[in-house]
């Protein structure tokens, strides 16, 4: 994602940045520090849209594993109702049944559970992404001190 580079680029202008003497304070490129910044407003837009299609591939990939699910064990249960003929053939139809219906069970919870491990990632992911945005930009207004012009 090209924020990242531009953050990388954000916090290396403010380290490179000199200190203001006794005052604590750095004195930073105020044009190179807004240029970076405008181009971190117009790389978000497409890095969220980028977030939002993986959060949204990542539902689809759910909902697709629960409809597989379902559909597994619908023709479990319709295997299962075909092979119910008689006492001896019950018996063993219904010893197929719950075992189809166990194995289609555990297939259905381990596409859940890979679909939500998925989710998990790439919602942790989004977050990391705008707290390190929300960290420079606070960085480079702390750096930019009382320079700023609305303040």
């Amino acid at each position: 994602m090209r924020t990242h580079q531009l953050l990388d680029d954000l916090q290396a202008l403010v380290e490179r940045s000199g200190r203001l003497p006794g005052l604590g304070k750095k004195s930073v490129d105020e044009r190179r520090f807004y240029s970076l910044l405008g181009q971190l407003r117009e790389a978000l837009p497409a890095d969220l849209r980028e977030a939002t299609r993986i959060t949204q591939e990542s539902e689809s990939i759910l909902a697709a594993a629960r409809a597989e699910a379902e559909r597994t064990l619908g023709e479990a249960r319709d295997e299962a109702s075909r092979l119910v003929e008689d006492s001896e053939l019950k018996r063993q139809a219904q010893i197929e049944a719950d075992e189809i219906l166990r194995r289609a069970d555990l297939q259905a919870d381990e596409i859940r559970n890979e679909a939500h491990v998925f989710a998990a990632q790439v919602l942790d992911r989004m977050s990391s992404t705008v707290n390190r945005i929300a960290t420079t930009i606070e960085e480079g207004r702390t750096a930019l001190g009382s320079s700023d012009p609305g303040r």
